[in-house]
């Protein structure tokens, strides 16, 4: 128990350490354009800085629906052009619109594809960091729900409602989730680390209900999780459930209860 309890403190430094900057902002590597080079939907190709100086003059790529270029270069990590996008006459009007393809924002979707550099150009440019896409979430649950935990960190430290942000929830009516309860059923243990931090002692127990869930229905587990061995989703899991057992242990002491089973004596 001691064992377990150290490694659990080891785990939220860890996470006190990624909120804080001491790791930095972003692991995912900047744009690698191959060749160099911009290919059109009618087959036209110009090189990147052909396209850049087109931007510059105002001017429109051709053949090409304006609302799905800003999600492309967020998408293909596109750094050499986003910041002449999210600043043109015309696609910077697309910041705060769910894409026709995949009803993402291109916040969001950056959300989903941990690209940080160009979540900082989208939130410079004035995208809404609390924007509903098409399913109703938003960019901090959709990193949650995609384990991307620079993300998190990244949105946490540039968002000025820092409390909206953490206790915005997604789903219908009676069965609403927040972000800890979506990270509680994925994969990524470093995700659950850094959002404890965010949550109180009911949350928490939520979240820990939602990883007892995953552990007894294992087969939907092995369906969301294809590249995963079993062995792995199993560990996972079992660290998540460990990690969500103590911090609903260490955030009730703290408030002078040493319940553990609901919050019937106020210990949220």
């Amino acid at each position: 128990m001691k064992v377990l309890k150290r490694n659990m403190r080891n785990a939220l430094v860890v996470a006190g350490l990624i909120i804080y900057g001491q790791f930095g902002i972003c692991s995912a590597p900047a744009g690698v354009y191959q060749q160099n080079l911009v290919q059109f939907t009618n087959g036209e190709v110009m090189t990147s800085e052909q396209a850049q100086e087109l931007l510059k003059a105002g001017k429109l790529f051709p053949q090409t629906d304006p609302s799905l270029v800003v999600p492309w270069a967020v998408d293909k990590d596109r750094l050499d052009l986003l910041p002449l996008l999210v600043h043109h006459p015309i696609y910077k009007k697309t910041l705060q619109k769910p894409s026709k393809e995949t009803g993402l924002s291109p916040l969001s979707l950056a959300a989903v594809k941990g690209r940080c550099d160009a979540a900082v150009i989208l939130m410079e440019a004035g995208a809404d960091k609390y924007f509903r896409d098409g399913e109703k979430m938003t960019p901090f649950i959709r990193a949650a729900f995609n384990g991307q935990h620079n993300m998190l960190r990244l949105l946490y430290t540039h968002a000025h409602d820092k409390n909206k942000m953490v206790q915005a929830t997604f789903g219908p009516a009676g069965q609403k989730q927040n972000a800890l309860h979506l990270a509680a059923q994925g994969t990524s243990l470093e995700t659950v680390a850094l959002l404890v931090q965010f949550y109180q002692a009911d949350s928490i127990r939520g979240a820990l209900e939602l990883a007892y869930g995953i552990k007894e229905n294992f087969e939907f587990n092995k369906q969301a999780n294809p590249g995963f061995s079993d062995a792995d989703l199993k560990k996972v899991n079992e660290y998540i459930i460990k990690l969500l057992e103590y911090s609903v242990e260490k955030k009730s002491r703290r408030n002078g209860c040493y319940c553990r089973c609901c919050c019937k004596c106020g210990c949220q």
